[in-house]
């Protein structure tokens, strides 16, 4: 029974680490997607507010700046792009293309990591609006009814997020494109987006290191917790078995007792009516045991019991018992076991006897056969063989 729980328990364990490591790599792969979602997101607030802003000068018809602050777009070919103002300054148009521009190198230049944004096309008036390879294959797609491409590059050294949307041709959007061919509707380009993801990669590994340690603690405690109510369980079951094993065998000999024997006996009889098994037993007896006693000690006679003990032992398999049936009598039942072979085992145990101890013993041998009624009938029959080798002058082996 120990075994069983020291195996459950191994299992229980076992069972419990799967289940906090598929825990941790589902927790861990969600957090993995999760940050790629988010540099998703962040990079689709950046087209949507790139959209917005363009919407709103494209409905102002473009807006006007000091020629001071910025300088003239030589890309857009309007009549109107360069105006003088009433304090005689010099206004230059920004159209949403250029503003687009600006607000794109404004960013590029706040932060370490910036977003990087660009306006792009097949067919760009600016040649740094020109696509690079990955983007040319988006537009190309666009035109085909394509919504949105993504995927991760290294820029500059680090780690990015690319999205690339395509814009439509709005209306006043001919204005200033209208000798390019292009219609209302038209995919006119595209806004390519990068986000960087190195702060999404450190979070998601400070994240990951929090997950594990988290899953860690909960497989410490709760394992810690089956550790040690299976080792209760197996001292417990250790404890029964013991127990048992006290209650079934002699506690000098360490041989079987009676006890035991009644259940073994039980057990042979109804397989040998059920399935025809034989099985014979030997009974034993010390010769002159009493006088051995008397001449020196008991001490010396339990040491001998214990010593005919162990060489009786040896001489049955371990699929055989040996009983301590009282006294200085002992009892083998040996299973699928016959007449002649049974006597054979008997004699070997004489002779062992004998010459490890120096001292005689006596052996009765029956065998089961259909006409037995019930345990009783087996050992009492060898029982009046061991009394005939008592009586043809000990030191021999008798079958019933």
């Amino acid at each position: 029974m120990a075994k069983f729980f020291k195996r459950y328990a191994a299992y229980l364990f076992l069972g419990w680490t799967v289940i906090v490591v598929l825990s941790f790599s589902i927790t861990y792969r969600h957090n993995r997607s999760a940050a790629m979602e988010r540099a998703s997101v962040e990079a689709s607030a950046h087209y949507k507010l790139t959209i917005l802003y363009r919407k709103v000068i494209s409905d102002l018809g473009g807006v006007y700046a000091s020629t001071e602050k910025v300088a003239p777009n030589p890309y857009l070919l309007v009549p109107d792009r360069d105006i003088i103002a009433s304090d005689g300054k010099t206004l230059t148009m920004v159209n949403p293309a250029y503003l687009t521009r600006i607000v794109f190198e404004a960013f590029s230049e706040e932060d370490e990591l910036p977003v990087l944004s660009k306006i792009t096309s097949l067919l760009p008036r600016n040649p740094a609006n020109a696509p690079d390879a990955w983007e040319e294959k988006a537009l190309r797609a666009f035109e085909k009814g394509g919504t949105e491409t993504v995927a991760t590059a290294e820029i500059n050294g680090e780690p990015y997020l690319r999205v690339i949307r395509p814009f439509l041709t709005e209306r006043h959007c001919l204005k200033c494109h209208l000798d390019q061919g292009y219609r209302e509707g038209d995919v006119r380009g595209g806004i390519s987006i990068a986000v960087p993801l190195r702060p999404y990669y450190d979070a998601r590994r400070e994240a990951a290191l929090r997950i594990f340690g988290a899953h860690f603690l909960l497989w410490l405690s709760v394992g810690s917790g089956l550790f040690l109510l299976a080792k209760k369980a197996v001292r417990n079951a250790e404890a029964y078995e013991e127990a048992r094993m006290l209650s079934l065998h002699d506690h000098l000999t360490g041989l079987a007792n009676r006890r035991y024997l009644e259940i073994d006996l039980k057990e042979s009889f109804d397989l040998a009516r059920r399935y025809g098994n034989v099985f014979s037993v030997i009974m034993a007896d010390m010769d002159l045991f009493k006088e051995y006693n008397d001449a020196h000690g008991h001490g010396a006679g339990d040491l001998l019991l214990i010593e005919v003990a162990g060489i009786l032992l040896r001489e049955v398999r371990r699929t055989d018992l040996a009983v301590r049936y009282g006294g200085e009598e002992f009892l083998m039942v040996l299973h699928q076991t016959g007449m002649e072979e049974a006597v054979a085992v008997a004699e070997r145990m004489r002779k062992n006897i004998l010459l490890g101890t120096g001292l005689t013993m006596s052996f009765g041998v029956s065998s089961y056969h259909p006409g037995m009624s019930g345990k009783d009938d087996i050992i009492a029959a060898a029982d009046r063989a061991l009394y005939l080798a008592k009586e043809k002058g000990r030191n021999r082996v008798e079958a019933a």
